[in-house]
């Protein structure tokens, strides 16, 4: 199961220009359960290897327009900075743990609207968000273990299609 959520919130500057804020939000999750381990001592046990992963995406944002206003073709493009927030909530056979961490991001957004008729557009849009966390930290059976060596890529790979309503100009 997966769940994606995106908020972009956009104040206008003038017709091609916009400022704003934007959260996007990753969640999922992965079970696999009748799993042997092995240990060290020889002994096994079975049990299931479990994840639930959010992966946050907060960023000041900019949004640039570019077309003829009387045009029905117009190129767009959103990219901010931002911090990417991870946690990984887990189990390996019957213990519970938490991962947890935090990166800078990218994120670039380029895309077209057509306009289909004077108030409305369809919003074609490739995203990429870039970012790996560096250092984790690991609550596991009530210690915290600091994975300092620890890398994990968080990027992902977007395609979006979009429908706009345009208010009619006064």
């Amino acid at each position: 199961m997966q769940f994606l959520r995106f908020i972009n919130r956009r104040f206008l500057i003038n017709r091609y220009v916009a400022l704003g804020a934007k959260y996007s939000l990753l969640i999922t999750k992965d079970e696999v359960n009748n799993v042997i381990f092995y240990y060290e001592d020889g002994t096994s046990e079975i049990g299931k290897i479990a994840e639930r992963l959010f992966i946050h995406y907060i960023a000041p944002n900019i949004f640039l327009k570019a077309g003829k206003s009387d045009g029905k073709l117009f190129f767009v493009f959103d990219g901010s900075m931002g911090c990417f927030v991870y946690r990984n909530y887990g189990t390996m056979v019957h213990d519970d743990f938490i991962l947890k961490g935090a990166a800078f991001g990218i994120s670039v957004n380029p895309g077209i609207d057509f306009k289909v008729t004077p108030n409305f557009a369809l919003n074609i849009k490739l995203g990429l968000l870039l970012g790996t966390v560096n250092r984790m930290t690991m609550d596991y059976r009530g210690e915290t273990l600091y994975l300092n060596d620890t890398k994990e890529n968080i990027s992902r790979f977007d395609l979006s299609i979009g429908f706009y309503w345009y208010k009619k100009k006064r």
